[in-house]
């Protein structure tokens, strides 16, 4: 595992101790210790445990030191929809996302989107011109607009 250098370079001038900890200790030290638990397990519990604590810009950060572990986009998706029994509904959406942008598959969610507000714009302002009028957005695609 490389350095971790990431609290001195955010954290370094307002919180030095914490950085140093965090750089140090939690990464020098305990993630480290791969002869007791895989750099890809110590990813799984993290996210885990970030997703449960609805930490998302932390979890986003550890989603994608996850993927540089091993972990597959199946494998994350599968721990969220399992999650979301244990932490909330809300939570496991929220983390679909950051998973979709981590896994380099968001840019085809944003052009989903982009078409589906361009056809109900046309709609909208075109009501007579024969297509039928989107009244209302699938339950499943009103997060992505």
């Amino acid at each position: 595992m490389k350095k971790q250098t990431a609290g001195r370079e955010y954290l370094g001038d307002i919180a030095p101790q914490f950085a140093e900890l965090n750089d140090d200790v939690l990464f020098g030290e305990v993630w480290t210790r791969e002869k007791e638990l895989s750099l890809r397990d110590r990813s799984m519990i993290t996210i885990a445990s970030l997703l449960t604590a609805g930490q998302y810009p932390q979890l986003k950060s550890h989603l994608a030191l996850g993927k540089e572990h091993g972990i597959k986009k199946e494998e994350v998706v599968e721990m969220i929809t399992q999650l979301a029994f244990y932490c909330g509904w809300p939570r496991a959406w929220s983390a679909f996302p950051l998973i979709d942008e981590i896994y380099g598959e968001g840019a085809a969610i944003t052009e989903e989107r982009t078409a589906i507000a361009e056809h109900k714009r046309i709609a909208d302002q075109n009501p007579n011109s024969g297509r039928k009028r989107i009244t209302a957005i699938p339950e499943h695609l009103a997060p992505f607009l």
